[in-house]
């Protein structure tokens, strides 16, 4: 016997303790066939039930109870996974209302979800065909190239554009990683991207932001951000100081650009660890960078909130949503599916985004939606400049700078700095030139070809 525990540890203490685990694993399987059989009783209909089948469901009501509640929890949850379209009359009579709250409205906070971006071949994750949906039921993810620089902004997304500039959305918050509305013309300044943007890298060091012609989200994994690549950013102070020796009248000029961050000469750069800005489940992310402090003043003070294509499961967990609730501002849904937020809501739209926006603009006077210029997307330009650096370097037979080389991929090139501006022959062959390794589609499309979330 063991001196500590009490417990036999001779033989007979084990057969003790296998007959135990017999029995367990005997009660275990008795109630596996019980539940089985009930469910069984209760798929018939009344009629059809034995007598021993009724007398069963009659000795074992709780179970029945049990059963039942799952059954109808089932049964909720898969219709409000359904997409569902009202009829052309509703809808319109809809967008009439939507149209008069946008006029009273003094400030109007958008808050987008996956269902924007849907007509551009993006899948979602809750819908129908959602990449989470699909996992869960076993089936494979939607066809898709997995290539975001391929997409283009909905009508939806440039619909957005023309209401900011008609001063009907105060600001954007958008859950998506696309960078679809920063593509779209969007301003920034008016946007804030709660999930990153999968273009944007930015310094770890001094927190210089590069918006890139590719897709920086490859590596990106739960809390591993870093994408290979160093900040080009030329130090300000080195850079004063270097011009602190020359002449004073001469460097005048000069340190006023150099205190702004603006190289010249060989000064030392900054050389941090780029970082994409993607915030996965589970991650906070940087609050500064997303400009989370112009989404939470706006929704502080926002009388109208407008949600397009989201489920709102997420997003109802944020701070954004609690200073919106405690605003008490009125809210309108457009979505296909059921959302946790339909019953408070003053307006639900079950159409599409994009039909639902082209008809408020016209409901607004405002005409059709603005048409999308790929020479004016600065992801494009972007594009568009590394793949005439590498060109240029081709030409020369010469390497490309540091600041141009890809440093995940040595045989690649990175895209330059969006400030340079690129033509649209460029920028429609920087499109197709970068990404076609194998490091293209980032997180998002890893994510589509995963089964379990």
């Amino acid at each position: 016997m063991d001196s500590l525990t009490g417990a036999s540890t001779g033989p007979g203490g084990r057969a003790a303790r296998k007959a135990e685990q017999r029995l367990r694993l005997a009660e275990k399987e008795a109630e596996a066939s019980t539940r089985a059989a009930v469910k069984k009783a209760l798929a018939k209909a009344a009629a059809e039930r034995s007598v021993a089948e009724r007398h069963l469901l009659h000795t074992q009501r709780q179970l029945v109870l049990k059963l039942t509640a799952a059954k109808t929890r089932t049964a909720l949850a898969k219709k409000r996974r359904e997409e569902a379209r009202e009829d052309a009359t509703q809808v319109d009579d809809k967008v009439l209302s939507l149209a008069a709250l946008l006029r009273r409205s003094t400030s109007t906070v958008w808050f987008t979800g996956a269902g924007i971006s849907t007509s551009s071949d993006i899948p979602d994750y809750r819908g129908v065909n959602g990449i989470r949906t699909c996992a869960q039921a076993g089936r494979a993810p939607p066809r898709w190239s997995g290539r975001l620089l391929d997409a283009r902004p909905t009508p939806a997304h440039m619909a957005l554009v023309a209401l900011q500039r008609r001063g009907f959305v105060s600001h954007l918050v958008s859950q998506n990683i696309d960078g679809l509305h920063v593509r779209s013309g969007f301003p920034r300044a008016h946007l804030s991207e709660v999930h990153g943007n999968a273009f944007v890298e930015t310094c770890a060091r001094c927190g210089a932001e590069y918006l890139r012609g590719e897709d920086v989200s490859g590596r990106s994994a739960f809390r591993r951000h870093r994408t290979g690549r160093r900040c080009a950013r030329r130090d300000a102070r080195d850079a004063a100081a270097a011009l602190c020796e020359k002449d004073e009248d001469e460097s005048h000029g000069d340190a006023a650009a150099a205190a702004d961050g603006v190289g010249h000469g060989e000064h030392a750069q900054c050389g941090g660890d780029l970082v994409d800005t993607i915030v996965h489940f589970g991650e906070k992310g940087s609050a500064a960078l997303r400009r989370w402090a112009e989404a939470l003043d706006a929704s502080r003070t926002a009388e109208l909130v407008v949600v397009l294509g989201s489920s709102l499961s997420v997003m109802r967990h944020y701070p954004l949503w609690s200073a919106v609730q405690a605003k008490r501002a009125r809210l309108v849904i457009v979505n296909l599916q059921w959302t946790c937020k339909d019953k408070g809501a003053a307006l639900v739209i079950r159409e599409g985004c994009d039909c639902v926006l082209q008809k408020l603009l016209v409901a607004l006077g405002l005409g059709p939606p603005p048409t999308y210029q790929p020479h004016a997307d600065v992801v494009l330009m972007a594009a568009g400049q590394a793949s005439m650096a590498a060109a240029a370097a081709a030409a020369k037979n010469e390497p490309l700078s540091s600041d141009e080389r890809r440093r995940d991929d040595p045989d690649g090139d990175s895209p330059s700095s969006v400030a340079e501006q690129g033509t649209v022959g460029a920028a429609q062959a920087g499109a197709r030139a970068v990404g076609a390794d194998g490091a293209v589609g980032g997180w998002f499309a890893r994510s589509a070809k995963r089964r379990k979330y």
